[in-house]
């Protein structure tokens, strides 16, 4: 009997190194973990600043952050292709025939420098005092430009963050003041495929792996159990 084909998102991985047997439950049996609060406000602003972004694209100008920061490529300029790359059901993706398996991300933006080589732009909105970029953003970048290069494109070995800092000192009057900032990171592909197939083998066992022992919600499902014996 043929198998399904998979489909692992860029989310489905990174819950995959936080718990094999989560990650398990989601993709053999369609348990998913509980859904958090929506993000709402973050999305909107996210929404907005695509539009923004687009606007230049549109114009065939850079984005006045890029120029204030000295990037030195222009916005992607094909809208078409970025949409598609955009859509969270889609994205940014790439099909293993072997593994019947295919593995997508949605990206937020992406720049092009002199040569052709691509590099991702991600939108980060915080409430903190400063930046801060966590491991799983960086595993975020990490995945975004090894699906760009699957796909055939060239890719720099760095990739950036726009982030907007909400601006806490100077009031509020009806509107949310951001401070923006771009940072450059170093990208690191290498581990992602195998780390791909070693997720699309666990999928498809018969029998689960074992909870992470910092799952949150093992302990949580365990601690619910005692009290019901």
């Amino acid at each position: 009997m043929d198998q399904k084909p998979l489909k692992i998102s860029r989310s489905g991985l990174r819950l995959y190194k936080e718990c094999p047997k989560c990650f398990w439950l989601e993709k053999h049996e369609g348990i998913y973990r509980p859904s958090g609060y929506p993000q709402a406000l973050a999305n909107a602003i996210d929404l907005l600043l695509k539009d923004e972004f687009d606007s230049y694209r549109k114009k065939g100008s850079s984005h006045p952050l890029l120029k204030k920061f000295n990037i030195q490529a222009k916005l992607f300029s094909d809208l078409e292709i970025l949409k598609r790359w955009r859509d969270t059901r889609r994205g940014v993706q790439y099909f293993d025939e072997k593994l019947n398996a295919l593995f997508f991300g949605a990206v937020d933006d992406v720049l092009e420098f002199p040569g052709g080589k691509l590099a991702v732009l991600d939108y980060k909105t915080t409430g903190s005092s400063q930046a801060n970029i966590y491991d799983e953003y960086y595993d975020q970048m990490n995945i975004y430009t090894y699906l760009l290069s699957m796909e055939g494109y060239d890719t720099a070995d760095k990739a950036y963050f726009a982030f907007f800092i909400a601006d806490r000192l100077n009031g509020f009057e009806d509107r949310l003041p951001f401070k923006a900032e771009i940072h450059e990171v170093k990208v690191n592909i290498s581990g992602i495929k195998e780390l791909f197939e070693e997720a699309v083998q666990v999928a498809r066992e018969d029998t689960p792996p074992e909870h992470s022992i910092n799952c949150e919600f093992h302990a949580w499902h365990h601690r619910i159990k005692e009290f019901s014996a």
